[in-house]
Parts: C-alpha cells; structure tokens; sequence
C-alpha cells in the first residue's frame, strides 16, 4: 500500500492530522504540481487570445491590401490557432491530472479508513451502523477528491483577474479602475 509507505516514512514527532496531509501531498504531488503548470499555461493562453484578435482586427481595419492583410495578419491568425490549441490541450491535461491525483487520494483515504474501520473494537464500533460509516467515508473522501479538481483555482483565478484588470488598464486608462471596484 503506497499511502501506508508514504504515512509510515513521515515524521512521527507530527501529529496525526500534519502526518496525513504530508503523506496526502506526497501521494499526490506527482501529478498535482504538473497539473498547476498546466493551468498557468491555461491562463496565459487564455488572457493572449483577445491580445492577439485585438491585433489582428486593427491590421484588417487599417489596410485594404489583400497582400499587406496577408502578410501582417496570417501570422497573428496562426498564432490564433496555436493558442487556442495549447489552452484546449493544457486545460484538458490540467483536468486528467487533477482528476487522477484526486482517485489516487480518495481511494488512498477510503482503504486506511476501512482498514482502520476493521481494527475498531465493539466499543469504538458502538453507535455507528455499517451505513452511517459508509456515507461518513464517501462524503469526506468526495470533498478531498473535489478539492484537488478545484485546488489550482485559488491561485489562477486571481492571476488571471490581476492579468486581465492590468491589460485594460493598459488599453483604457484609469477608468478601467471604476469598472474593477477601485
């Protein structure tokens, strides 16, 4: 059992809440941090794409030369296409491998529980029925599952908030500041 490798092998001086969230990102960092560069790629992706249309428009509105449009344009509508196609593979990716941390960790959490379950005396089993205890257990390990398909947020989010308020900061001035609440 590779959760059990990962909680023995930690430090006993912690105590067991600390234990089981280091050997959780043990268990999950494989997959988890790759993850996060992906959904930084998302981000970056995603704030270029008006950038690159906003550029693209201003060469179609500013010449009629079919020759010159193409010319200044087709590069800025290639790149179109490769950021689009990078922010649909890294979001896909950012989602496989969230996902696969999260069932590495919920069935990790579900096997100790049941096997620790298993080794509870008549008096520490006393008051929980058989379905009491699976429903505790599905619930708590969805949350961990859900956390880990939702956890890059809380930094992306904001970036990305910060990126785009900074750009129309750029494109219209201090008015943009009302707009974000400032």
């Amino acid at each position: 059992n590779q959760f059990k490798d990962h909680y023995d092998a930690v430090d006993s001086k912690h105590d067991s809440s600390k234990k089981l969230i280091l050997t959780l990102w043990k268990l999950g960092s494989k997959t988890y941090i790759p993850a996060g560069f992906c959904e930084l790629a998302v981000v970056i992706c995603q704030t270029m794409l008006p950038l690159l249309v906003r550029e693209l428009l201003r060469i179609l509105e500013k010449d009629s030369d079919q020759s010159v449009i193409l010319r200044e344009g087709l590069p800025y509508a290639i790149l179109i296409f490769l950021v689009s196609v990078v922010n649909t593979f890294g979001n896909n990716r950012h989602r496989h491998m969230a996902l696969k941390t999260g069932i590495a960790m919920r069935a990790a959490v579900v096997n100790v529980l049941y096997q620790h379950i298993l080794y509870l005396s008549s008096e520490g089993q006393q008051g929980l029925t058989s379905g009491e205890i699976t429903n505790l257990v599905a619930v708590d390990t969805q949350k961990i599952y859900e956390v880990t398909q939702e956890g890059h947020l809380i930094w992306a989010l904001p970036l990305s908030v910060l990126l785009i308020s900074i750009l129309l900061y750029r494109t219209m001035g201090p008015s943009t500041l009302v707009g974000i609440g400032l």
